[in-house]
């Protein structure tokens, strides 16, 4: 099974901050019965990775994140099962966006490569269309896409804060401010969400396939 990650910008976050989850990874997880452990970030490239086998890097310049299926493709082997998985371009919550929105007013701004990874990546396989073409184009065999709601089990705004403030865009922030205003942000974030929460449910789109034997 192989899972891109986006690596942490920071060494620093890399060595103290391995908490964060995504939600594709919640929603992997979840199908296969088991709950992730907390991930480990690496700098300065995509990777993936395969059970029982090395990891392939990937290096951020190199367009295998805007081309997953076909990266996946060159690292796996003949007859290979893959599984891949993308944010819908249709999914949205606003106590999220409302995170980040207070974030951004505290002083944070949004890493260039996460606006990189949101506007030129993460659109081209957002559908489940999209998917299945870059699929095909790829080569891969039995092709199975499914666009989804995916159930994370965030349910309650301190959750929500807790799990948005570990990604990796927010680690370089939250070591330049310190443990103890990260605290403040995060009791303040989570009292501004409190009307609008919502069950966190992102829509995901998900791919399996084998590679050609």
């Amino acid at each position: 099974m192989f899972i891109l990650r986006q690596a942490a910008q920071q060494r620093t976050a890399a060595r103290r901050r391995a908490n964060g989850q995504s939600e594709i990874g919640f929603g992997i997880t979840r199908l296969l019965g088991f709950d992730l452990l907390p991930r480990i970030k690496l700098q300065n490239c995509y990777g993936a990775w395969t059970s029982g086998s090395r990891a392939y890097p990937v290096p951020k310049d190199a367009g295998g994140h805007r081309n997953l299926p076909a990266e996946l493709a060159r690292v796996t082997r003949a007859g290979g099962a893959v599984l891949a998985a993308v944010f819908s371009n249709a999914s949205r919550s606003r106590a999220r966006d409302r995170i980040d929105a207070l974030a951004q007013e505290a002083g944070w701004q949004v890493p260039d490569w996460y606006l990189d990874l949101k506007t030129s990546a993460v659109p081209i396989l957002g559908t489940a269309d999209a998917m299945r073409a870059a699929a095909s184009a790829a080569r891969l065999a039995g092709i199975l896409v499914q666009e989804r709601p995916v159930d994370v089990g965030i349910t309650k705004p301190g959750q929500l804060v807790s799990y948005r403030l570990g990604q990796p865009l927010f680690a370089a922030w939250l070591d330049r401010i310190g443990p103890r205003r990260a605290a403040e942000f995060a009791s303040h974030a989570t009292g501004a969400i409190g009307l609008i929460m919502q069950p966190y449910q992102p829509i995901v789109v998900f791919l399996a396939a084998t590679t050609p034997v």
